[in-house]
């Protein structure tokens, strides 16, 4: 994502010739904050739900998380604006994950504060500073995804929920909103190939 002062940390993943991507946005508190499709809507006509977001923003900040008020907006390009008054911090968004891209680059800008894969510094004042002026930012690309072909068997390998649930919070504030995963690709490959007339003799051979 990008605004006009530069990049909010678009993270990419080098090129493998066999992807799968985890279709929707990056799963937050186990559920799925899946991309919202063209005129697609929520319970109650809501946008979509914000409840995932506001998960992730209690278990990041949860001394402050009540003086931050996450809103769904509509559009087509993914899109955040951040506005308030201190201690009372509004942050827009397009989806779940864009609305904590939003959040972080408020607490980068105005707060200095910040969350990533080697630690966090979130020393923050009780109250929540007001930002000097709106802070807004828009994607690029629809898609933006994180990880390769190796994350599964050495950086990932061993992660339990609590790790993978911070690593997919850190992925939502950076911009991330597609993991690659391969776990499962076999019963794909597996299934395609019995549609193709394919015996299991012939598979395992």
């Amino acid at each position: 994502m990008h605004d006009d002062r530069g990049d909010l940390g678009i993270i990419g993943s080098t090129g493998v010739t066999r992807r799968r991507v985890l279709t929707g946005t990056v799963a937050l508190g186990g559920a799925a904050l899946l991309a919202r499709p063209q005129g697609a809507y929520a319970a109650g006509d809501a946008l979509f739900d914000t409840a995932p977001a506001a998960a992730a923003l209690k278990r990041l900040l949860p001394d402050h998380h009540r003086q931050v008020t996450l809103r769904a907006v509509g559009g087509d390009t993914d899109r955040f604006r951040v506005t308030g008054r201190a201690g009372h911090i509004t942050v827009e968004g397009t989806s779940p994950a864009v609305l904590l891209t939003g959040l972080h680059t408020y607490l980068r800008r105005t707060a200095h504060a910040s969350v990533s894969w080697t630690g966090e510094q979130l020393n923050l004042p009780r109250t929540l500073p007001a930002p000097a002026e709106e802070i807004a930012g828009s994607a690029d690309v629809p898609h933006r995804f994180a990880f390769n072909d190796t994350n599964e068997g050495y950086t990932g390998a061993y992660r339990d929920w609590d790790a993978w649930q911070h690593e997919l919070d850190v992925l939502a504030v950076h911009g991330v909103n597609r993991v690659l995963v391969y776990i499962g690709g076999d019963a794909v490959y597996y299934d395609t190939f019995r549609r193709f007339g394919y015996s299991d003799a012939e598979m395992r051979a």
